[in-house]
């Protein structure tokens, strides 16, 4: 039975990059599929992802009739198996509820993509019937980090550095390439926790902040936004270690510091020259979904020897009562939420 199938996530979570997996897998199976877009960042009929890869699509605007369309394609006499449809949120509802007749009527898949809400936290329309309609709703497992790394829930759109709530709903802008829809208007959007939402706290204003109580601002996971901002330091998981850019980093004055869960991954760590090195998590943690269990106060002794004077950050399941034991095994510092 054919479905329709809506996967969704914030901004910078893969949506697109999942887009076209999908659309690889089932045409290595001998499936005849469609691609739609509209409003991407690559263009007119383009469907691109933030990895750098692209592919040709059919755009969708607010004219575009998805059943005129396959119908017409198929009693011409093509074959289409299943249709990717993604930047779904910019669809009308009744482009979506269309989407919904073709699978029922002609057993075609649809899989969807698209953010769920604006930079508002308002539902975009197209997404809203689609959370309606869809026999299947999935959250990308992709987690995409506020710069104080805690996941990301929420979208936020900047203007010349500052974060808005009013606005045009459809800017179309990137995380790291802004578009701008005037000439003096820089447009940029960052994903951000539902605090520092709430709180229109961006990495920008987060660095003023600190700047003005004498703090210094540790960005989390995103380098290109810590060299943006010249913040004073940047600290990177064992992933976002495969593509930072340390020589940047490094000609722009940003320390960085590198998590470390084992020693095949400390002793990369220490190879890097850090100005830290983090262990976690030292208890268990609710936080973030680890692959690794508790750590306990024993290695961070073992850690603190094979790290010598370099500073050693405690991370995971700390509260205030355990730092004196932390600090007792060795740690210099620990990471507390």
């Amino acid at each position: 039975m054919a479905e329709l199938q809506f996967f969704t996530g914030t901004m910078d979570s893969g949506k697109s990059t999942l887009a076209l997996q999908t659309n690889h897998n089932h045409a290595a199976r001998g499936r005849v599929g469609q691609i739609f877009v509209t409003r991407d960042r690559a263009g007119t009929g383009r469907l691109s992802s933030r990895l750098g890869l692209t592919h040709d699509a059919i755009e969708v605007d607010s004219e575009f009739d998805f059943w005129r369309h396959v119908v017409d394609h198929l009693t011409q006499g093509g074959r289409i198996d299943y249709l990717i449809c993604d930047e779904a949120q910019f669809y009308s509802p009744e482009q979506i509820d269309a989407l919904a007749k073709i699978v029922d009527e002609l057993q075609i898949d649809v899989f969807a993509f698209g953010i769920l809400t604006d930079f508002r936290t308002l539902m975009f329309p197209g997404s809203a019937r689609l959370v309606e309609l869809a026999d299947r709703m999935n959250v990308l497992q992709v987690e995409a980090l506020c710069w104080c790394g805690k996941r990301a829930t929420h979208n936020a759109r900047t203007e010349n550095g500052v974060m808005v709530v009013e606005g045009d709903v459809i800017v179309v802008g990137d995380v790291e390439q802004p578009d701008h829809h005037d000439a003096d208007v820089d447009v940029a959007y960052e994903v951000l926790c539902r605090q520092h939402h709430r709180r229109r706290l961006t990495a920008a204003r987060a660095k003023a902040v600190c700047q003005a109580h004498h703090a210094q601002l540790v960005v989390n996971d995103y380098w290109r936004i810590a060299l943006d901002l010249g913040c004073d330091m940047v600290h990177l998981g064992q992933e976002d270690m495969e593509t930072a850019d340390f020589a940047a980093l490094r000609r722009a004055g940003v320390r960085f510091g590198l998590s470390t869960h084992g020693r095949a991954e400390l002793e990369r760590a220490l190879a890097l020259d850090p100005a830290y090195v983090a262990l976690g998590p030292v208890y268990p943690t609710l936080l973030k979904k680890m692959a690794w269990g508790p750590q306990g106060l024993d290695r961070v002794t073992e850690w603190k020897g094979l790290v010598g004077s370099l500073p050693l950050v405690g991370i995971g399941g700390l509260t205030p009562e355990r730092l004196p034991g932390l600090f007792a095994a060795g740690a210099d510092s620990a990471a507390v939420v």
